[in-house]
């Protein structure tokens, strides 16, 4: 019923109800780029994960049933879904460090603290809000790949996601990680293809994962079909540049 309603709706409307939607989801979506760790941690009481963890789930609905409908609103999304993964880079820095000292603490006599349990639970949290994150990026370039999405908004996920990219061939040898995921939908369509020539970092990111002494067979899979795709386009464009030039000549 929800969804009859928002179809039935005029381009302004909708745009007004999604505005409601994006906001005040716990968090500083619009200063999130420059907000610093320090003043995200004297906050995080109040940031409700679970809620933003949720929202993105109903992005996934929204962007099911309504379709096209939704496309004029991608950089809206790409923006929130950038700032939530990187909310989940600071967690996960967060997490990683409390996790020692608490290590050092217990070597040294000292027990955990009910506070400390409560900040563990909070921090815990970022690997389903990325995981989460990363579903809707892959959602959206596969459901719009048939028209144009903002290449600033891939550039801003890149610089993202960089650290993520250099850790592929950790994360992507056991199983295919949800970021290999989405090099392998970029490999899939023509749209997307150039972004392995202007991301100059992913290939070789990759390729790094053969390396690893145990590569599972469906992520190798993957990897060939991807810079199978990756070669043929290459190959494809610099034929088609021969022929422009050869046309000049004549």
């Amino acid at each position: 019923m929800v969804f009859m309603f928002f179809s039935s709706l005029r381009p302004e409307e909708i745009q007004y109800l999604l505005s409601i939607l994006f906001r005040n989801y716990g968090m500083p979506w619009e200063n999130i780029e420059n907000i610093s760790v320090e003043a995200l941690m004297v906050h995080l009481s109040s940031l409700n994960i679970d809620r933003i963890t949720g929202f993105l789930e109903t992005i996934k609905n929204l962007i099911e049933q309504l379709g096209i409908l939704v496309y004029p609103y991608t950089s809206s999304l790409f923006k929130i879904i950038n700032s939530s993964i990187k909310l989940c880079t600071i967690l996960r820095g967060q997490f990683t460090s409390t996790i020692k000292s608490l290590k050092i603490q217990s070597k040294q006599g000292g027990g955990i603290e009910d506070d400390d349990e409560v900040l563990l639970k909070l921090l815990g949290k970022w690997k389903s809000l990325y995981q989460v994150s990363i579903k809707r990026v892959i959602q959206l370039y596969t459901k719009y790949h048939d028209f144009d999405i903002q290449k600033d908004v891939t550039v801003t996920l890149m610089n993202t996601l960089k650290q993520n990219i250099d850790n592929l061939y950790v994360d992507s040898s056991s199983n295919v990680s949800l970021l290999l995921k989405i090099f392998g939908v970029w490999s899939k369509y023509q749209a997307y293809l150039e972004y392995f020539i202007d991301f100059k970092q992913i290939i070789p990111a990759v390729v790094k994962i053969y390396a690893q002494k145990t590569v599972k067979k469906e992520v190798v899979d993957v990897i060939n079909t991807l810079l199978f795709n990756i070669c043929d386009f290459i190959q494809t464009k610099k034929s088609m540049e021969v022929e422009d030039d050869n046309e000049n000549v004549e």
